[in-house]
């Protein structure tokens, strides 16, 4: 779009955990924020939130590992705000089941919805970044790519490849001044972890883990953090 005066960001998996917080603090420091999620309900909530906040919110509903949904959000995307200066990988699910247990229709969802769903976002907004010589791809993937968890053999080794198709990224599209950023998190405080028995005060803050992301979306243009791995202070669980 031209004259665009705001930056533009695109979240995947806005409507929960770390992604929602990152959706807010974008919101915060006024960037035109693009929360993409299956759960309308959750981008309902998400706006409910932002009516004060310097930035525009568009809300998209969809499944990042779904071709079509991410071409939709693409186009809403550039239909309103014009491009995306930020892409940020957010979407995933984790599920456990021993490996023994695990059947093939489950091994498949969990590489679709953590590894297909960076794919099919990232070439589809890296092109443009591309064309324009400018853009950034953050990708948060896990702890988990980087040490085996027992129960986990599904979303350890699609957490891997996501790595391994991050890392590819980063090679072919740092020529045309596109940074590519791989955020390894582990255990970050969600509704997920309530009534599990582990203390909140035990994982890492998903607002923190948000602040990283933006940190890292401030710097100069001329230089990138490659990889960040945050852990609690005590460790993986």
């Amino acid at each position: 779009m031209a004259g665009q005066s705001k930056k533009t960001v695109v979240i995947t998996g806005a409507g929960k955990g770390i992604g929602r917080e990152t959706a807010l603090l974008f919101l915060k420091n006024g960037w035109n924020t693009v929360a993409f999620s299956r759960t309308a309900a959750d981008l309902d909530l998400l706006a409910a939130e932002t009516g004060k906040f310097k930035g525009s919110l568009l809300k998209v509903t969809g499944d990042a590992s779904i071709a079509s949904d991410v071409s939709r959000l693409f186009s809403e995307c550039h239909k309103v705000f014009g491009h995306a200066d930020v892409v940020i990988n957010n979407a995933g699910v984790f599920k456990s089941v021993p490996f023994l247990e695990m059947t093939q229709a489950f091994f498949e969802d969990q590489w679709q919805a953590n590894t297909l769903s960076t794919f099919l976002v990232s070439r589809k907004f890296a092109g443009d970044m591309v064309q324009r010589k400018s853009g950034q791809i953050i990708n948060i993937i896990s702890v988990a790519a980087k040490r085996p968890f027992e129960g986990s053999a599904g979303y350890c080794s699609a957490k891997s490849a996501q790595e391994g198709l991050a890392r590819v990224m980063r090679e072919e599209l740092k020529p045309f001044n596109v940074r590519v950023t791989n955020l390894f998190p582990g255990a970050a405080f969600t509704t997920s972890w309530k009534g599990t028995g582990v203390e909140e005060a035990r994982l890492m803050k998903a607002s923190d883990v948000a602040g990283v992301i933006f940190n890292v979306v401030c710097l100069d243009e001329n230089m990138t953090i490659e990889d960040v791995v945050l852990r609690p202070v005590a460790g993986d669980l």
